[in-house]
């Protein structure tokens, strides 16, 4: 690693003690555990109930820190250990019914059952990490790996994802989302983009769901779920649709972050004002019951390197330094970072949450080396 970035380096080590020999990561596990112990520090009802499971979405957005770190061999392990759990379960897709979200990071088997899997956000953002590694080295793929990202693109235009509901990021109700949708264009554009021998993408798959998105734009879904409570309205998940898919305009960009940030009026009335933007982190979405307090507020998520990033996509370099420096505070004493706050403050049990230490890693590289070193200074 680059000598001025310790701070790199730090969240590189937090990734390395969740990651297992097959290249995937665990979710998050306690703090206890000693680096290269992973194994001998999980239950194995933690790894089939709980965070220690590796899902493919985290996996996913993990393999992206050591990939932008520049650490390729670590990098390589953890995309391949993401595109062997499609080749593990690669008939699932050609049938129709779809890879498990969440696998065991160990032997790469499905868990949790009775879970909501069908999650077209995780095949988007596989598909796009793919072409992200691709387009910086052209012998990446292996031999039977262009087989398989083929049927994970055939499988989301035979479902006919721009239809079917999935059960989203935050994987509750089975609506459709504009942040799955939008996914899975941003997959399937950058895939096309790199025009990798062998991998042919359909216009049409992108069409129609572009089509989609703009008819339930700027709100994450115009369907009700079961939950008489949530209101989607808008959502976090959102923000993916602004880094890393790229899939929306300037002026739909600014759209969201209005609504995310700052907050709207629901049924263009000032009655009920939703703003998920709060003191500790961002919460999911309107009504999210995850992790509720006992006075029935939604706790806050640590989303700030992800809004840093897309700031500094944007060139607000202030406002990206802003973010970052937002999310440092709210870190734990050790560096770590939770899965999310309260709304009193306090840090939920799973922490670290692995994935956003590779958001760090992505949101301080993105920033101009004079904010580089001004958090160098601080860290």
């Amino acid at each position: 690693m680059k000598k001025y970035c310790p701070l790199v380096s730090h969240h590189l080590r937090v990734i390395e003690r969740h990651l297992w020999s097959t290249g995937l990561v665990s979710a998050s596990v306690p703090r206890v555990f000693e680096e290269g112990q992973i194994d001998t520090k999980i239950s194995d009802l933690d790894i089939k109930q709980g965070y220690g499971g590796a899902w493919i979405r985290d996996n996913a957005y993990v393999a992206l820190g050591p990939l932008y770190a520049g650490e390729m061999a670590q990098a390589k392990l953890q995309l391949y250990g993401l595109l062997d759990i499609f080749h593990a379960h690669v008939g699932k897709l050609r049938n129709g019914e779809g890879v498990h979200a969440k696998v065991d990071p160990r032997d790469l088997s499905e868990i949790t059952p009775n879970w909501g899997h069908r999650q077209h956000d995780a095949i988007g953002i596989t598909l796009w990490v793919v072409a992200e590694f691709y387009s910086k080295d052209r012998h990446i793929l292996r031999v039977g790996d262009i087989e398989v990202i083929q049927s994970m693109i055939d499988y989301l235009g035979r479902i006919e994802y721009w239809h079917m509901p999935d059960f989203g990021m935050w994987e509750e109700c089975e609506i459709r989302h504009s942040s799955s949708i939008g996914s899975v264009v941003g997959g399937l554009k950058h895939i096309q983009k790199q025009n990798i021998e062998g991998l042919h993408v359909s216009e049409y798959f992108i069409v129609k769901g572009e089509e989609a998105l703009r008819e339930i734009l700027p709100k994450e879904s115009k369907d009700l779920c079961w939950h008489g409570n949530h209101y989607h309205c808008c959502d976090s998940a959102q923000l993916f649709l602004i880094w890393p898919h790229a899939v929306l305009t300037r002026e739909q960009e600014d759209d969201i972050l209005q609504r995310i940030l700052k907050g709207h009026s629901l049924w263009n009335s000032g009655k009920y004002h939703h703003k998920l933007n709060k003191r500790f982190g961002l919460q999911r979405y309107w009504g999210d019951g995850y992790g509720m307090t006992e006075d029935w507020h939604s706790v806050q998520w640590q989303w700030h390197p992800l809004v840093s990033i897309i700031f500094a996509q944007r060139k607000e370099y202030k406002k990206a330094y802003k973010w970052f420096r937002m999310g440092m505070k709210h870190m734990i004493p050790d560096g770590c970072i939770a899965e999310f706050r309260t709304g009193k403050g306090d840090v939920g049990e799973h922490t670290p949450l692995v994935w956003m230490h590779a958001l760090y890693i992505k949101a301080f590289l993105a920033l101009p080396r004079f904010y580089q070193d001004k958090i160098l200074e601080i860290a």
